[in-house]
C-alpha cells in the first residue's frame, strides 16, 4: 500500500530561547518536505535559497503554512517532540485527556517571535501542584525568580514517580519501546523533550485553532477512512530512527550538520509509511487518550498493555 499523503513535512524542533545562529547550524530549528517521487529537500526560511536552518520557531510555523498552502492533496506533519505525558499526569492535574492539557499550555506558554519564552516557569508552576520536588526537572538558569528556585530542581535526583507525591510513571509506553527517547519531563540538558514539547504542543494548539476540522492529532484523532484534499495530519516523530550514517543526498552545505540529514532522512521514510502504519485499534485507551505514540516506533507486547 501507498502512503495517503501527497506532501510529507517533517519538522526538526527546538525549544531555544533566542534566535539560532544564521545557518547551517546544529540544534537549531529545521524543515525538509517530500513531494512526488524524488528525495526530500529542505525547505530554508523565505529570505534564503540554500538549505539551511530556521532561526526562530515562528519562521518554522510561516514555512509549515506555506507548505499547507501549496500542498495538492493531503498533508502529514511530523514533529520532533512529544505530544502527550504519561498516564496519570493529566487526570494529577485535573484534566480530562490531552486535549485539556494542550489547552492549558497554550494559555500559559508564552513564546515571542524571537523565541524568548517562559518554559520553565510553566513547569516550575506545574510542579507547585505536587508535594515533594518534580515531576518536571531540567533548571539551567536558576533561580527561577519569585517564588524560590527548588521550584524545578536542576537535576532529576530525588524526584519518585509511580508513588503517593506523583501518581505516574516517569515514561510513556512509546518510550519505553524506543529507550533512547527521553522523557517528557527533562527540561534541560541533551534531548531536553520536555522544553520541547511544551513550546511544540502551545505551538500546535493554535495551528489546531487555525485550521479547525482539517487538522487531526494522531493517535489521538485516528485516521478516517479516506482523508479529504485539505486533510492535515500531525504526528510525533523520532528522526534518530529513520536516519543511517550517510548524508543525505539533498541536505547540500549542511551535509556536516545532524539535525538537518535527520530532517531529511524522516521526510522521506515518512512518505514511505503506508496507511496501516496509522492504525491505533491496538493501542490501550491511555495512549490515545492522553500519552500518543511515536509514529512508526515498534509495537509492545501484547502482555504489557
Amino acid at each position: 500500500m501507498t502512503s495517503p499523503f501527497a506532501t510529507v513535512v517533517a519538522v526538526d524542533w527546538s525549544a531555544a530561547s533566542s534566535p539560532s545562529p544564521r545557518g547551517p547550524a546544529p540544534a537549531a530549528p529545521w524543515v525538509a518536505v517530500h513531494q512526488g517521487v524524488g528525495p526530500a529537500r529542505i525547505v530554508p526560511p523565505s529570505d534564503v535559497t540554500t538549505p539551511t536552518n530556521h532561526r526562530t520557531r515562528a519562521s518554522v510555523m510561516a514555512c509549515v503554512i506555506d507548505l499547507l498552502q501549496a500542498s495538492t492533496g493531503p498533508t502529514l506533519l511530523g514533529w520532533d517532540f512529544g505530544f502527550g505525558y504519561p498516564r496519570g499526569f493529566a487526570a494529577a492535574l485535573g484534566r480530562p485527556g490531552w486535549a485539556a492539557v494542550w489547552a492549558m499550555l497554550a494559555d500559559r506558554i508564552v513564546d515571542g517571535p524571537d523565541n524568548a519564552n517562559n518554559r520553565l516557569h510553566v513547569a516550575a508552576d506545574l510542579n507547585d501542584v505536587f508535594d515533594g520536588p518534580g515531576p518536571f526537572w531540567g533548571n539551567v538558569r536558576r533561580p527561577v525568580p519569585d517564588p524560590p528556585e527548588d521550584r524545578l530542581p536542576t537535576r532529576r535526583t530525588g524526584i519518585a514517580y509511580d508513588s503517593a507525591a506523583l501518581p505516574f510513571p516517569e515514561r510513556r509506553l512509546t518510550e519505553t519501546m524506543v529507550r533512547s527517547a527521553q522523557p517528557m519531563f527533562k527540561m534541560a540538558y541533551t534531548g531536553s523533550v520536555g522544553s520541547q514539547s511544551m513550546v511544540g504542543i502551545a505551538r500546535l494548539q493554535a495551528l489546531r485553532t487555525r485550521l479547525g476540522d482539517r487538522l487531526r492529532v494522531w493517535p489521538f484523532q485516528p485516521l478516517p477512512g479516506r482523508l479529504s484534499a485539505d486533510a492535515v495530519v500531525v504526528a510525533e516523530v523520532y528522526p534518530t530512527m529513520f536516519t543511517p550514517a550517510q548524508a543525505h543526498p539533498r541536505a547540500g552545505s549542511a551535509a556536516g550538520v545532524l539535525d538537518a540529514n535527520q530532517v531529511l532522512h524522516t521526510a522521506d521514510a515518512l512518505a514511505r509509511l503506508a496507511v496501516d502504519a496509522f492504525e491505533t485499534t491496538w493501542m490501550p485507551s491511555w495512549v490515545t487518550e492522553e500519552e500518543g505514540w511515536i509514529l512508526g516506533a515498534p509495537r509492545p507486547p501484547a502482555a504489557s498493555v
